[in-house]
């Protein structure tokens, strides 16, 4: 058999790199996380520290962050838009074929406004009237109805 150097007898840092990297700044960064909040504990009593992050929480401020200016550039071309956090993630990754791994931190919503109370051209689109979608306690019984009633009961009463 043939002699291997040292050099190729020892291991290598790289071949072990995926591994330590997992552990650091993979997925789950947990040892990477554990150490900043074990410094964080240590420093935060002598100096104003910040908190050690996870990683998803830090992504989902940043996403948060640019979807603000995303509005912000849209309302500067005229657009109305909103942004949407308690949305069915799973639902809305298998739509969008966005693979597990990835969270979806906010939806924004984007599209014309009102225009002195009336929809634009560009905006009319089907939409629930009000009677359709607001109900008095009761699945079907419409608020505006028996707001209607009792209007007319006490212009009754009054007259």
């Amino acid at each position: 058999a043939a002699a291997r150097s040292p050099a190729e007898a020892a291991p290598r840092y790289v071949d072990a790199l995926p591994l330590t990297s997992s552990y650091l700044a993979g997925e789950s960064g947990e040892l990477a996380y554990r150490l900043k909040e074990a410094a964080q504990a240590l420093t935060s009593p002598l100096r104003a520290s910040p908190g050690p992050h996870r990683a998803e929480t830090w992504s989902a401020k940043n996403a948060t962050m640019a979807a603000a200016t995303f509005t912000y550039a849209a309302a500067s071309h005229g657009l109305g838009s909103v942004m949407m956090e308690g949305f069915d993630d799973i639902r809305m990754k298998e739509f969008l074929r966005i693979p597990d791994r990835y969270d979806i931190p906010v939806v924004v919503a984007v599209g014309y406004e009102e225009e002195d109370g009336e929809m634009t051209d560009a905006a009319r689109s089907r939409r629930l009237d009000m009677e359709e979608m607001v109900f008095d306690g009761t699945w079907g019984k419409s608020l505006v109805d028996e707001q209607n009633k009792e209007e007319e009961e006490e212009e009754t009463c009054a007259g």
